[in-house]
């Protein structure tokens, strides 16, 4: 599942009402990154709903998080600086 997750990221799209937009991320190392931050703050919203009483629940809770994750809570909850070395 975290492969679907880094691969959204890596290429994916934003639909707007005028016109679809291709967003591609070149780095794969930073692809990555944003696809385990998003299946991580995923994870926390799910467990913070409180009715997980097992794999399964957790799973499909999980998938709803993912479905339903902003921006807004992604670039709130996670605190990541990715700098080049030279």
């Amino acid at each position: 599942m975290t492969n679907a997750v880094i691969a959204a990221f890596a290429a994916g799209k934003i639909i707007r009402l005028d016109k679809l937009i291709q967003i591609v991320e070149q780095d794969p190392f930073v692809a990555t990154v944003g696809g385990l931050a998003a299946f991580e703050v995923a994870a926390e919203i799910a467990m913070s709903r409180g009715r997980v009483d097992g794999p399964a629940s957790f799973k499909s809770i999980l998938f709803d998080s993912l479905y339903n994750l902003t921006p807004h809570q992604l670039y709130s909850r996670v605190n990541v600086k990715i700098e080049t070395v030279k």
